[in-house]
């Protein structure tokens, strides 16, 4: 098989490495602000997918940004963890392996986006405990306003975690709420839609297709990504779930021949 080149997008935010730089000497000190304002959570999670971007895009060594997602999972498992209880409790989570006691609740950041993000971040790391506390999640507790696809992807997700017949109910259903979006209905067809493919091939092991389906949600988050109302956002270059299923495919013995800054091989071969 012929390899298979797909564009990706400039970065465009200035003077990077500072940027790392800053966030990262706000990020050390994480573990001891969310104990302050647990609410926190969901802004150091989307800061270290910020941190990953950036390493992503100007070729940080493995190992480094590998360690950085290490992080980004500890923190997104605790956000989800913590949304699920209710604000006159408190959850025990465990962040860079220190455990840690906060007051229950869901935020802003308690997303199905995020969740999204979070569950791609932990199959990249062959964290199936951080995979399964996830799909713990209970649904209706998700946040804010965005097309209702994301919505049962999550759910599809969770239940293939639990072995439900459903799961291929909910696959089909996201499938049709991406291709009659309403919110943002281009980026639902051009990236939701074989997004939603891509899982269902490699969820129910459609081999023939799993190639087929990762190439077109690369490409189509290579289109909805390379616009100005997106390009400079670096929490979002690197499609979390896509490299995440990828990294569930190869584990099972697909081969990528894909050359593309968004999909590092290193994250999908497990070479980790």
């Amino acid at each position: 098989m012929s390899v298979v080149e797909i564009p990706a997008h400039c970065l465009e935010f200035p003077e990077m490495d500072k940027e790392i730089e800053l966030l990262e000497s706000l990020l050390v000190h994480a573990y001891d602000d969310v104990q302050v304002s647990p609410d926190s959570l969901g802004i150091f999670f989307n800061d270290y997918l910020r941190v990953v971007g950036f390493k992503v895009f100007l070729e940080y060594s493995q190992q480094d940004i590998i360690s950085t997602l290490r992080d980004a999972c500890d923190f997104g498992v605790a956000l989800f963890i913590r949304g699920n209880a209710h604000p006159n409790t408190s959850v025990n989570v465990t962040i860079d392996g220190q455990p840690l006691t906060l007051q229950g609740g869901a935020s802003d950041f308690n997303t199905a986006l995020n969740w999204l993000s979070a569950y791609g971040i932990a199959a990249i790391l062959r964290d199936h405990q951080a995979i399964e506390t996830l799909c713990h999640y209970h649904s209706d507790n998700f946040e804010g306003t965005y097309d209702q696809y994301h919505i049962t992807l999550a759910k599809a997700l969770m239940a293939f975690s639990d072995n439900s017949q459903g799961t291929k109910k909910l696959l089909s259903k996201a499938l049709r709420e991406a291709n009659t979006a309403t919110l943002f209905p281009k980026r639902a067809q051009i990236k939701g839609a074989p997004l939603i493919k891509l899982a269902q091939a490699v969820l129910y092991d459609s081999n023939d297709q799993i190639f087929e389906y990762a190439c077109r949600s690369l490409q189509g988050h290579y289109e909805v990504s390379k616009h100005p109302s997106d390009n400079y956002m670096a929490d979002l270059y690197l499609p979390y779930l896509i490299v995440g299923l990828c990294a569930m495919a190869s584990d099972k013995g697909t081969i990528f021949n894909i050359t593309c800054h968004y999909f590092p091989k290193y994250l999908v071969n497990n070479s980790l």
